[in-house]
């Protein structure tokens, strides 16, 4: 009896022989051992005693040799918040304010050994918060390219999350992980107060569509690192990325669009690195429009005396009196 094997559709080779000596009933076995992965077809051909061969070539048994793990260069997990939201905006790397995360192994491949020209293919995706995978395993098909939305356990705190993939054949990828923080609790803010540019606390009217502003955030806050200002409360339900600025004790901000006295209004809002979005504070200050710049002399008199009615002077230095409006900054 003669074994032979087709390799990746290649030409049959000889793989062994087997003696029986003449039996006509048989039953054996044998050990297909291969050097190469690919893609086997093997077939039997039987020589009797008066050396006629069996003419058949056709595939008798078919399988797969995979012997090589499937890689991947780095465990990806990260926040499912794309668009901005009341109380919810895209998360800082590292952060979720959700137990639902994303997870992805970056640049996923399942190759064959150097010189082979077969691999199984990466079945599944199975992700953790153990490197064993013995706390919360999730499995998932895998997709190329696909982001796989994992459950994590509740409690806000910081873990790691390990990823490994599993290929057709059963061979397993080494293992990576990525640490990620759970934020569920967002900040809290008491106040917002505005300033005349020229003022140093807080005013009830301004004649600069240009004002300080002033944040109060509550003592027992949540940790948060940004603040939004707007003069438009719809806007607090679509944050745009890039209206979030760095908090300092006084801050500037600038009214849009507005030509007449009136009331102007500031809101306000903290955010976290989670993503979360405090309460909206505001303050409200009459911005009046009409420049007042103005000036009058009033009168004109001798410094010291003796004369004080403003008609004699006996030296070039006298006391001039003015009244300005003001929007006026400097006199000459």
């Amino acid at each position: 009896m003669q074994i032979y094997y087709r390799r990746d559709g290649g030409a049959a080779e000889l793989y062994d022989t087997l003696i029986f000596g003449g039996e006509t009933d048989i039953s054996s076995s044998d050990m297909f051992n291969i050097a190469n992965d690919g893609d086997y077809e093997i077939y039997l051909t039987a020589i009797d005693s008066a050396d006629n061969v069996e003419s058949s070539t056709a595939t008798e048994v078919q399988f797969y040799i995979d012997t090589n793990i499937p890689e991947f260069t780095e465990t990806d997990a990260f926040d499912t918040t794309t668009v901005s939201h009341r109380y919810d905006v895209p998360a800082e790397a590292g952060y979720s304010n959700s137990t639902s995360i994303f997870v992805s192994p970056v640049d996923a491949v399942d190759l064959p050994p150097s010189g082979d020209t077969y691999a199984s293919g990466i079945e599944s995706v199975y992700v953790a918060e153990s490197e064993a995978f013995g706390v919360n395993m999730q499995v998932f098909p895998y997709s190329e390219g696909a982001h796989y939305e994992y459950t994590m356990t509740s409690g806000d705190s910081a873990r790691n999350i390990y990823i490994k993939l599993k290929d057709v054949a059963g061979n397993f990828s080494d293992v990576h992980s990525q640490s990620i923080y759970l934020d569920t609790d967002a900040p809290t803010i008491d106040g917002v107060e505005l300033y005349d540019l020229d003022a140093s606390s807080a005013t009830d009217t301004t004649d600069n569509v240009q004002v300080k502003v002033h944040i109060d955030p509550d003592p027992d806050s949540s940790p948060f690192y940004k603040v939004f200002l707007t003069q438009d409360s719809t806007e607090l339900d679509n944050i745009p990325s890039d209206g979030w600025r760095d908090i300092s004790d006084t801050m500037l901000f600038t009214f849009e669009g507005v030509t007449s006295s009136g009331w102007v209004y500031t809101y306000a809002v903290l955010k976290d690195s989670a993503g979360n979005v405090s309460n909206a504070v505001y303050d409200s200050i009459y911005y009046n429009a009409s420049p007042l710049k103005y000036i009058y002399l009033i009168s004109l008199r001798d410094f010291d005396g003796p004369d004080t009615t403003g008609t004699y002077t006996d030296t070039t230095k006298i006391l001039v009196t003015l009244t300005y409006g003001r929007d006026i900054d400097s006199i000459s």
